[in-house]
This record gives structure tokens, C-alpha cells and sequence, in this order.
């Protein structure tokens, strides 16, 4: 004889299944000049600002935070859209200055031959040492 579960068991079963391996991982966490080796994946990448530039007269209002040299010599970039720029409390730029050790998480990509995270939250970024 055959039993059948019904509606009810199943769903109880579903929502005890672990989530996929994926959402179990914590991002590898990296610094700048090793951003590039995790291109496509979830990660931290934490290292020094040493320029931020709002580029309100460029198309979308980006903002760039570029880590250990300025532009165009920097090893990584974090992109904050203008259209994302309102969830922060502060404006990014006067946030995440020049000298601060920044930790950021989210894909990396690549832009013209250089890693970048592109940030939609605040949650997303924060400033690793406070006393700077």
C-alpha cells in the first residue's frame, strides 16, 4: 500500500531544507590588489581610499571610490549610481575620504581591465577603522 504526503508535510519539508550552498558561504574576503583573482564572485575587499570623485555632469551621477592611487592608476574601484545615492545618510564622498580603510562586499566586475564592486547600499560598505 502506498501513502501519500499531503500539501501541508511537504511545504514543512521544504522550509527545513538548508538554502543552497551559495547563501551558506561567506564572501571570500580579499584585499584590493587581489580583487581581480575573484572576478565574478561575492567577496570583501577591504583596502586604503585614495581618491573619491562624484562625476555629477557624467550620465547616472557615479560616484567612484578609487583604493590605493587615484584615478587612473587605482587597483579597485567601488561605483555608487546617483540613483543610490539618497539611501546613504551622508553624501559617499564625504564619507568614504581619502586615507580611510574602506571594506566593501559585493560581486566583483570588471571595468576596462580593473576590479570593481558596484554598491546599491549602504549596507554594502563601511569604513573598516573608525578613528581616521
Amino acid at each position: 500500500m502506498s501513502r501519500s504526503l499531503g500539501p501541508a508535510t511537504v511545504v514543512v519539508v521544504l522550509a527545513l531544507m538548508p538554502a543552497g550552498a551559495a547563501a551558506q558561504q561567506k564572501p571570500v574576503e580579499v584585499s584590493t590588489q587581489d580583487a581581480a583573482s575573484v572576478k565574478g564572485k561575492q567577496a570583501t575587499v577591504c583596502g586604503p581610499v585614495a581618491s573619491v570623485h562624484l562625476a555629477i555632469r557624467t550620465g547616472g551621477a557615479p560616484t567612484f571610490i578609487n583604493f590605493d592611487k587615484p584615478n587612473p592608476d587605482q587597483t579597485f574601484t567601488v561605483l555608487i549610481w546617483g540613483i543610490d545615492r539618497p539611501k546613504f545618510a551622508a553624501p559617499p564622498e564625504s564619507t568614504f575620504t581619502a586615507g580611510k580603510r574602506v571594506c566593501v562586499t559585493g560581486t566583483v566586475t570588471d571595468f576596462r581591465g580593473k576590479p570593481e564592486i558596484v554598491v546599491h547600499n549602504p549596507e554594502e560598505i563601511h569604513v573598516a577603522d573608525k578613528g581616521k
